[in-house]
Order: structure tokens, then C-alpha cells, then sequence
């Protein structure tokens, strides 16, 4: 027969407890807020009376189309395409510089720490009269 072992039961804590309801009770709230706010403009949008077309308020569709096709003409959209094409080149050129000059920086940065610092390091475990050779050496 098995022997049942039984695990020592630690006690609550209250503290968490306590916490994890109040962030489920505002969790709640908010939610009900929320839904409330989002529901209110659907209402009013259904009680709002229904407007009746009357067909002296139409406007001529001739003119519109008029409107339109002088809008949207193959000079009026090849100026327009240049126009968006020029944009798109300049800021591309704009972003291109911008890595390239961040990426100077960090090569430059690599650079120095990886062949000046271990030359520094050195220059600094020099005693003081070494030191004062070779910056006489190197100021030259």
C-alpha cells in the first residue's frame, strides 16, 4: 500500500489577494465605461429622424462629371505623379544620408575602441617617465 505524503500547506497571502481583486474590479469598471461610451453614439445615430430627398436639391450630375474629368486629366495627373515621385526621392535621399551618417559615427566608434583603447591601456600601465617619451615621441 502506498504511503500518501501530505504537503504542508503555506498560508495566503492576503495582501495579493486583495490586489488582484481591485485590479479585476477596475478592470471591470473600466470595461463598462467603455462599452457605454462606444454604445451612446450608435443610439443616437438610430433616433435621428430620416431626411426625405427632394429632387429640386439634386445637383446637375453633368457638372459634376465636368468637375471631375478636368480634376483628374492626364496633365493634371502626370504633374501631380512628378510631384509625388520628386517628394519620394528627396526624402529617400534625406534617409539615406541620415544612416549613412549614423552608421560613420558608429563605425568610428568600433574603430576606436577596438585598435585605440587596448593602445591607451597600455600608454596608462607605462611608468610616468616612459609616459613622457613617448608623448614627446608622438607630439613631434
Amino acid at each position: 500500500m502506498k504511503k500518501i505524503k501530505l504537503r504542508k500547506i503555506e498560508p495566503v497571502n492576503s495582501k495579493i489577494i486583495s490586489v488582484k481583486v481591485i485590479f479585476l474590479v477596475i478592470l471591470l469598471a473600466l470595461g463598462f465605461t467603455v462599452s457605454r461610451f462606444v454604445k451612446k453614439p450608435l443610439t443616437q445615430n438610430n433616433q435621428s429622424p430620416k431626411k426625405t430627398v427632394n429632387l429640386n436639391d439634386l445637383k446637375n450630375p453633368l457638372g459634376d462629371v465636368k468637375g471631375l474629368t478636368d480634376q483628374f486629366s492626364a496633365e493634371n495627373l502626370k504633374k501631380k505623379s512628378e510631384d509625388l515621385a520628386n517628394d519620394l526621392v528627396d526624402e529617400t535621399i534625406n534617409q539615406i544620408g541620415k544612416t549613412a551618417s549614423i552608421a560613420g559615427e558608429t563605425a568610428q566608434s568600433i574603430v576606436y575602441d577596438a585598435a585605440l583603447r587596448p593602445f591607451v591601456d597600455q600608454f596608462n600601465k607605462l611608468p610616468k617617465e616612459q609616459q613622457e617619451l613617448l608623448r614627446k615621441d608622438l607630439c613631434r
